[in-house]
């Protein structure tokens, strides 16, 4: 992955080619919201077992300018697009450069969480970007 990209995972039981085209298109219309103008691609699974034919994930490149307001977004979006899935065996994971993953949780968040999440995600995206 590139500077500033993150990797967007669908894993569980309800995971699988559909799920990963249909939060493709959830995050091409969240235009009004920043993301949607963001280059992404999908890209073939790296590792794991593939579940049911699954073997592509979503590539988004945050950029480097307000990743603080673009990683609040995006988890919202995230936790939006689940909490519409009609399947709640699915959940979606944030994966970085570095090995770290955020699951989004399906249920309810307060704004607190919201910004706790928001908050670990860019903390590790800053040490991606610090000189080894």
């Amino acid at each position: 992955m590139q500077p500033g990209e993150v990797r967007i995972v669908v894993e569980g039981a309800g995971a699988h080619a559909d799920a990963v085209r249909t939060l493709d298109k959830w995050l091409a219309g969240e235009r009004d919201q920043g993301l949607g103008d963001r280059p992404r691609r999908i890209v073939p699974r790296e590792d794991g077992e593939p579940v049911q034919g699954l073997l592509a994930d979503i590539v988004l490149n945050l950029g480097t300018d307000g990743v603080v307001a673009l990683v609040g977004v995006l988890v919202r979006s995230l936790h939006s697009h689940l909490r519409n899935q009609p399947d709640p065996g699915r959940s979606v994971t944030v994966r970085l450069p570095n090995g770290s993953r955020f699951t989004v949780p399906r249920g309810e968040m307060t704004q607190g969480e919201f910004e706790a999440l928001t908050l670990r995600i860019v903390r590790a995206l800053n040490q991606d970007d610090q000189p080894g």
